[in-house]
């Protein structure tokens, strides 16, 4: 293994000092004048002792060996433009050389995960990008080379946030390979390719590397009038990015495969140790074993491993909520110290159904679609709204039915526990020691206002207290290192799951019929539907009639229907209550029915209006008048 690391290692190295002196030779070839051609010999002799010097190493591949000895004997021949064409040549085998190296090591690697009990950490084999030695003697041949190593993880959390960003910018390497080939088959433009070794100049990534060298040549040959030659690099180049491309696709698909796998496995597997080992306990309290109940959760508190697995962010309070069933149970308070331990269970069963199952369908859908968009980074909060949505609809979580509304607030304390689980990092950089790595406050803060939002009882006192809840959260955290980014923490406090809601589209069904029953009309309350398609002026309209313009305690007038629809107005609220007789009327039910059946709604895709949202607004303009301004605009349409 380490002999092979290290010829991989002289491959890159000699690629290097190759392409640096065929830029150096290049230059000399076309920018000096007559006049100074003696320094321009001088300059080619140094450049053949330096390939020379190369040719002398031991390590140096058979092939690279002929192509550089027919350079230099061109070089000697003051043959120079030839001597760059073989040096040329030798750069082109290099590329082609170092396409494969991440292939043959990383493509079906064998991934390994352990739990070290001694060090109480997670052991993960996996790749790593380190500046690699490789001559013990000579401390400047080091090149950046990604390796397998064995690397520490305090949470299985974390090995899996960290194959996700591993993920992530394989992904974005692959746009940026579209982009550079998009440049290189695009009329090599100077300014363009100019600009692109401007940004890749510092870049540590070895293909990132790799492609600067390839456009410095390019812009080179470009410089100097050398069009046809630098079309020649510009196709070595995009062959070497073209199958760069297929390796990173192959390795995301193994991560996928493989590394993830192992890890999702061995996420199961804790979960299912755990369970067991609760469970237990659980069925000796159940019978009335005191004895073995209590000697199981002090073995279970001793147990090193197991106490690790429930510092897992999975897991909230749970360490804490064990030692204190413990404690209760050895006061022989066994009601209280059961219920405890069926919270416990409570968690790990939740982390295990709930949050790894929608983290799971998240990355696979984000990876699958960012496989199917080579040219441009997609959007995680995208995909998370819509993984989101087929959460919701497969709740089947419907307005008007029995506890929807503790129902939306369960939705609410789970977008939170999702979105901090995908997009808040545990662990930050400690901005006063920058190697050093400290928990994330606005981790820390999510984590406490979720909390207190999962003891609230009612959807009432989630909206009127998490102003609160925040704000306490936040000052418990205020003065610990890093910063707290307020505006990601309060979208994922302050979701308004009942518009989001509104807003899905075939969540309940696209038309909303109010049948008569007994004579009398479903109320909005218990209509299991929202209206689609109802167009925004049609809204624009209504308020116009009825002077419903917002929130008339603060005097705020928004044009939006999304800005109106979040808001409540105490008109508003007399109106829904007088709703339900309202529309009991035959008459009314039966104008209702033609105008929500009408062609207007599938003429224009407009914004989607909650049913009961509209059925007020029909009531407060006057029924009548609500027709005029209908007739119109399906006419206009």
């Amino acid at each position: 293994m380490e002999e092979t690391l290290k010829t991989q290692g002289y491959t890159l190295y000699y690629f290097r000092e190759i392409s640096r002196l065929y830029l150096r030779a290049m230059g000399m070839i076309f920018k000096m004048t007559p006049e100074r051609e003696e320094e321009k010999k001088a300059e080619m002799r140094r450049i053949r002792e330096e390939l020379s010097g190369i040719i002398a190493q031991k390590n140096v591949p058979e092939w690279i060996r002929k192509e550089l000895s027919t350079a230099i004997g061109l070089i000697s021949k003051n043959n120079a433009p030839a001597s760059c064409a073989a040096l040329l040549s030798a750069i082109e085998m290099f590329y082609k050389a170092l396409v494969f190296v991440p292939k043959k090591q990383w493509l079906y690697p064998e991934c390994k995960i352990w739990f070290n009990c001694m060090r109480q950490v997670y052991n993960v084999l996996q790749g790593e990008l380190v500046d690699y030695n490789i001559d013990r003697m000579d401390r400047e041949k080091r090149v950046p080379m990604r390796i397998q190593v064995v690397r520490e993880y305090a949470l299985l959390w974390d090995a899996f946030r960290s194959t996700d960003h591993q993920v992530d910018n394989q992904f974005e390497e692959v746009v940026w390979i579209n982009t550079i080939l998009k440049l290189l088959e695009g009329g090599l433009r100077e300014d363009d390719i100019a600009a692109a070794v401007l940004k890749l100049e510092r870049a540590r990534v070895l293909v990132k590397e790799l492609a600067c060298f390839g456009l410095k040549i390019i812009m080179a040959q470009l410089e100097h009038g050398n069009s046809t030659r630098a079309k020649d690099t510009a196709f070595i180049v995009s062959n070497f990015l073209r199958a760069r491309e297929e390796v990173l696709r192959e390795m995301i698909i193994s991560t996928q495969n493989y590394r993830l796998k192992f890890l999702r496995d061995a996420l199961e597997e804790r979960n299912e140790e755990l369970t067991r080992e609760l469970k237990k306990i659980l069925e000796n309290l159940k019978q009335g074993a005191r004895d073995e109940a209590l000697a199981g959760l002090k073995g279970f508190k001793e147990n090193k491993r197991l106490m690790h697995y429930l510092e897992e962010p999975d897991f909230t309070d749970a360490k804490k909520l064990l030692n204190y069933a413990l404690h209760l149970l050895k006061r022989g308070n066994d009601g209280k110290a059961t219920g405890l331990l069926t919270a416990v269970l409570s968690r790990i069963t939740d982390a295990q159904q709930y949050l790894a199952g929608f983290v799971e369908h998240f990355r696979d859908q984000y990876v699958k679609r960012s496989l199917q968009s080579p040219f441009e980074i997609i959007s995680k909060e995208k995909v998370f709204e819509d993984v989101f949505k087929a959460y919701l609809k497969n709740a089947n979580i419907s307005r008007g039915e029995p506890g929807f509304k503790k129902r939306i607030l369960k939705a609410s304390y789970w977008w939170g526990r999702f979105y901090q689980a995908i997009f808040i990092s545990r662990q930050i950089d400690n901005p006063l020691q920058r190697r050093e790595r400290i928990p994330n406050p606005g981790f820390e803060v999510v984590g406490d206002y979720l909390a207190a939002v999962k003891k609230l009882k009612s959807l009432k006192s989630y909206k009127e207290k998490r102003n609160k809840l925040f704000e306490s959260a936040c000052r418990t955290y205020k003065d610990s290192p890093g910063t707290i980014d307020s505006a990601q923490l309060e979208k994922v406090c302050f979701v308004d799951i009942e518009e989001f809601l509104a807003r899905l589209e075939d969540v309940f069904p696209s038309s909303s019929p109010l049948e008569e029953e007994e004579g009398e009309v479903q109320s909005s309350s218990t209509i299991k539907t929202t209206v689609r398609n109802i167009i925004f002026r049609t809204f624009l309209a209504l308020s116009a009639i009825t002077g419903f313009q917002g929130d008339s305690r603060s005097g705020k007038k928004p044009l939006s229907m999304n800005q109106e629809l979040g808001l409540v107005s105490e008109a508003f609220e007399k109106a829904q209550k007088y709703t339900k007789s309202y529309w009991k009327s035959p008459r009314r039910q039966e104008k209702l029915n033609n105008i929500l059946g009408s062609n207007l709604t599938q003429v224009l895709e407009g914004n989607k209006v909650e049913i009961d949202y509209l059925l007020v607004h029909i009531q407060m303009a006057g029924l009548n008048k609500f027709e005029r301004i209908f007739n119109l605009l399906s006419d206009l349409a």
